[in-house]
């Protein structure tokens, strides 16, 4: 008779996948707080999106195994009774290898993370998305890598726009078009920053719900002010023209993808 073996660890049945400055720190700090939610104390594993053998460690240091086995017990071996179990990684949305002008990232970064958690994680995998004016997210992007130091504080935006995945993250439709080529459209939860999160208590209650666990709990301090980025250099109005002219159709087509009205992003026709 086969025994039952039972690990030590419950592996996520849920996934904040993005993008990259869209509140995604706010969202992954006020779901911990929820008592039947479990997320590590960690955010940014990168599990997913790392070649095994170039993983590095989750971009924190903390996690230097490769095996499946290792990521649950280093990092869900806590969970108890709590029904959603999560991590928020948002490099996991990065999956899209077209506008190959604007692509230059790290080859250790893998493009199939939705098959890879299809395969680890199972087809009921929930995936939450916070998307948020790709303009506004690349200058937040572009500032960001020049506070930790990836970029010079110098330096000029359009010349070191297509490093770090500046401009390249916002191409939303092609980016989250892969994800639902794997998973049912049933399986995600996309909100958009300026409108959804303008009223952070409701969006959780929705994203309560949609993660099955009690949408009535009331978060302590969920209305904080959402860190929208770090003050860098100026981009010019003509850099930030630019910037919509070059977002405007993929805008149009996630308009399509989303069935939903983004003109709040003032694309330029």
């Amino acid at each position: 008779m086969n025994s039952v073996v039972t690990l030590p660890y419950r592996l996520p049945n849920f996934l904040v996948i993005g993008a990259q400055k869209c509140a995604t720190t706010w969202l992954w700090s006020v779901l911990r707080q929820h008592p039947e939610i479990f997320m590590p104390e960690v955010k940014e594993l990168g599990y997913f999106c790392f070649y095994p053998q170039q993983r590095r460690a989750g971009w924190n240091g903390k996690f230097v195994k490769t095996l499946l086995d290792d990521y649950g017990k280093l990092y869900f071996s806590h969970v108890t009774t709590e029904k959603a179990i999560g991590e928020a990684t948002p490099a996991y949305l990065w999956v899209s290898d077209q506008r190959p002008e604007w692509l230059n990232r790290d080859p250790a970064l893998r493009y199939d993370t939705p098959s890879v958690v299809m395969r680890l994680l199972g087809p009921a995998t929930k995936l939450l998305v916070i998307l948020r004016n790709p303009v506004e997210r690349a200058i937040s992007g572009f500032h960001h890598n020049q506070k930790v130091g990836t970029l010079e504080p110098n330096a000029k935006f359009m010349e070191t726009a297509n490093l770090h995945g500046i401009v390249h993250m916002g191409f939303y439709y092609e980016h989250l078009s892969k994800w639902m080529e794997t998973f049912d459209r049933a399986n995600f939860k996309v909100l958009i920053m300026e409108e959804d999160l303008v009223k952070p208590n409701k969006a959780l209650a929705d994203i309560f719900e949609f993660l099955g666990v009690d949408s009535k709990i009331k978060i302590q301090n969920a209305e904080q002010k959402i860190h929208l980025g770090v003050p860098g250099s100026q981009v010019s109005e003509e850099e930030y023209e630019k910037l919509r002219e070059i977002y405007a159709s993929d805008i149009r087509k996630l308009e399509k993808l989303l069935d939903r009205d983004l003109s709040i992003w003032n694309p330029q026709d």
